[in-house]
Order: C-alpha cells, then structure tokens, then sequence
C-alpha cells in the first residue's frame, strides 16, 4: 500500500504487537539484489515499510539519475510480494526531537536536509528496526533519534551483493 505523512503513525498505531521495519532506497533499475534484500529483511519482521528516495535525492547521485521517475519507483516497490508499505520520501518536516539532535550534533546543511527527511518518517513510524548498507555506519543524527527512540539498526540481510545499481549504469554507458 502506498502511503502518504499522515498514514505513518497509524501503522505503529495498529500493530503495536507487530515487528515493523523501513529500509530508505533509490530503487531505480529494480534487480535481483533489491528483491533479495527486501525478501530477507521480510523474513524476519512483520510488517516492512520501505521509504524510496525522491527525484531530487537520487539526482544526487550523479547525472542522468535517476532513470525511472519516482512515481514509477514507488510502484515498482510497492507492487513487490515483501512490502507492506511505501512511501515516497518527499518532504522536510522538523520536529522537536529533530531540532534537539541538529541543535546537538551542529549538523551541515545536506546533513541537516536528510535527517530532516528521513528522521520525520521515522519518529512518526517507530519501526523496531531500521536496515542499512552493510559496512557504513548510519549517519550520526539518525544513531541519536534511533537511540532516543529505542530503534535498533542493522545492516541490510543480504551478503552476496553480484548487483548496485549504480554499476549496472556504469556497466550500460561504457558498452555504447
């Protein structure tokens, strides 16, 4: 099910018993990787919300990114059997407890941007987990609000990564 801001809390909300997990992504070019990863996160929690990152966002990551618009990510995600959720992570909403961290972190301008982004869904959520790239340590803000907020965080389930996008970019320009 696709979800907007407002539906986040609800979902905590109504499964109070329930192991609920978010994974932040691109998902653009959708592999076997990604199905891999959202399998295995699945199989160990009940209910996986998976946050895909804007346009904006992913534009960051070089030129001609991203290849598949975000309302087009957004589906290809949410139509995946191991999603419960998805949402489109587009908007910047601070509160209380986001102001504390940056105020105590003294946080950069895009460090400041994508806690913003990404610390609103997660507060509002309260997931049990939050998975991340294997060997990158979460950045400093989201390790504070995951700690106040009693969130474990763990590496992405997934050990035999054959598949990133970005490489399979590279991979399709080099062999024009």
């Amino acid at each position: 099910m696709i979800i907007n801001y407002d539906y986040l809390h609800k979902i905590r909300d109504n499964n109070l018993d329930k192991k609920i997990s978010i994974i932040k992504g691109s998902w653009d070019l959708f592999h076997y990787d990604h199905l891999q990863i959202l399998k295995n996160i699945k199989n160990s929690v009940d209910i996986l919300v998976v946050e895909v990152k804007s346009d904006i966002d992913v534009s960051l990551k070089g030129k001609n990114r991203p290849i598949i618009p975000e309302d087009e990510r957004v589906e290809i995600v949410d139509s995946i059997k191991y999603v419960d959720y998805t949402i489109l992570a587009n908007k910047v909403i601070k509160t209380d407890l986001i102001d504390d961290i940056i105020n105590d972190n003294h946080l950069n301008s895009i460090e400041t941007y994508k806690f913003i982004r990404d610390g609103y869904i997660i507060e509002k959520l309260r997931p049990d987990i939050i998975y991340h790239i294997p060997n990158k340590e979460a950045p400093i803000a989201i390790r504070m609000l995951c700690k106040r907020l009693n969130i474990v965080i763990l590496p992405i389930p997934h050990t035999h990564y054959r598949h990133h996008t970005s490489d399979i970019i590279d991979k399709c320009i080099s062999s024009r």
